[in-house]
């Protein structure tokens, strides 16, 4: 039997043609194969994946085909929610599925216990018109709930801190001149006090004096940091009185920062800390305890100063007048310390003064100063008037390095 060159080219053309079928199937199958890889080595960081399921609630379909997650697992090998989800949740899948063409944006979030714990899932159904079928996206949301979680509890001790110690948080836009409160104010008894989140009218909370204090720091600070580019955080401490519910004016210590928020505004945020409910150091002023001082000024060996608020000497004791030359105490009083002070002395003392005023709490400091012989013991007390600190009582002696090592090695052998 002789075949004609027609017959043989149309065999040779239907040849050619599978065989190019051949390979673009290969090559499909192939690229198939290595996205559905990618897709199964980033499934653990992506935790999604697609569920086409019947309306009888039977699994038809799962997209990855490979996927480690325990929904994904049990999911496939019960093919259906019945024998995974609580009775009361799967009750809410199907009211979430009737309720799809009213609400279609509103996810269903349902949780689902694991080998190492509860899981939690966001859900979003589409129905397919004209068909027996629905598809589901399933997201693993469980670090997000965490995270929420986590967050909320953060909040929650930060309200009680708060709440217990009578602070709170607060916030200005610069360029609105809106002062608002982050957080609420604590009455005298804990209570938080109505109406005390959000913007407030600053005039109604401080009195004309003390808002002209506030609006010239505040004013300072902002000319500062626009000048600059930077906060600065000297002097970021200042007493103002609030009104209490009660009319009662309290002394609060403001502290704040300014810089620019995620919409890129001004913004002055800081905290308030309530004087009258930290540790205090009670000065009384009846007639024993004047006496009192009067005896302690009178101590030999021991130098006793006290400044006020600019560094003013206000009364000092002999033995310290004497140390700096100096032999009556009265010519010392209403200079200013950096006067009197040395140079030498004086930036160590500045900066553990300024901390007793700022905080409203004693320091005591030892310690020798450019590599001398001799050991400084100092104690600095902070002294109130109406909750306020104004005044500090310094003390402080002259110890030889020997004498020193010597009384603490007594009191160890003690």
């Amino acid at each position: 039997m002789v075949i004609s060159p027609g017959v043989l080219a149309g065999i040779m053309f239907v040849l050619f043609l599978t065989l190019v079928a051949f390979v673009i199937a290969v090559m499909l199958y192939r690229d198939l194969r290595f996205r559905q890889d990618v897709y199964a080595n980033f499934s653990s960081f992506l935790d999604e994946f697609m569920v086409i399921m019947t309306k009888d609630g039977v699994l038809h379909d799962v997209l990855p085909k490979y996927m480690d997650d325990p929904l994904y697992e049990q999911l496939v090998q019960n093919q259906s929610f019945e024998s995974i989800l609580s009775i009361s949740d799967l009750t809410r899948l199907n009211d979430y599925i009737r309720g799809l063409d009213a609400y279609p944006d509103i996810p269903f979030i349902f949780s689902f216990r694991g080998e190492s714990g509860m899981l939690w899932y966001e859900l979003r159904a589409v129905v397919q018109k004209n068909s027996n079928y629905l598809a589901y996206l399933i997201k693993n949301v469980t670090m997000d709930v965490e995270s929420r979680n986590q967050r909320d509890l953060i909040q929650k001790n930060q309200d009680l801190l708060l709440q217990s110690t009578g602070d709170f948080l607060w916030s200005l836009d610069v360029e609105q001149r809106q002062f608002s409160l982050l957080t609420p104010i604590s009455d005298d008894e804990g209570r938080v006090v109505p109406r005390s989140v959000g913007v407030q009218d600053i005039h109604t909370m401080l009195s004309q004096e003390d808002f002209e204090v506030f609006e010239r720091v505040v004013n300072a600070r902002v000319v500062d940091f626009r000048t600059t580019g930077r906060d600065n955080d000297e002097n970021r401490t200042i007493k103002l009185r609030l009104h209490g519910q009660d009319g009662k004016k309290i002394w609060y210590a403001l502290r704040c920062k300014v810089g620019y928020d995620e919409n890129a505004k001004l913004m002055i945020k800081g905290t308030a800390r309530r004087m009258d409910m930290a540790i205090e150091t009670p000065v009384s002023d009846d007639e024993a305890q004047s006496a009192l001082a009067s005896l302690a000024f009178s101590f030999p060996d021991i130098s006793i100063f006290c400044l006020d608020r600019d560094y003013k000497f206000v009364s000092c004791n002999l033995t310290f007048a004497v140390e700096h030359d100096v032999s009556d105490v009265k010519l010392i009083v209403g200079k200013r310390a950096k006067d009197v002070i040395t140079t030498k002395y004086f930036t160590y003392l500045m900066g553990i003064c300024s901390r007793a005023f700022e905080d409203g709490r004693p320091v005591s400091w030892r310690g020798s100063v450019h590599k001398s012989d001799q050991i400084i013991v100092l104690n600095v007390v902070p002294v109130k008037n109406e909750d306020v600190v104004n005044r500090l009582l310094c003390t402080y002696i002259y110890m030889s390095r020997e004498d020193f090592e010597k009384h603490l090695n007594s009191n160890e052998e003690k």
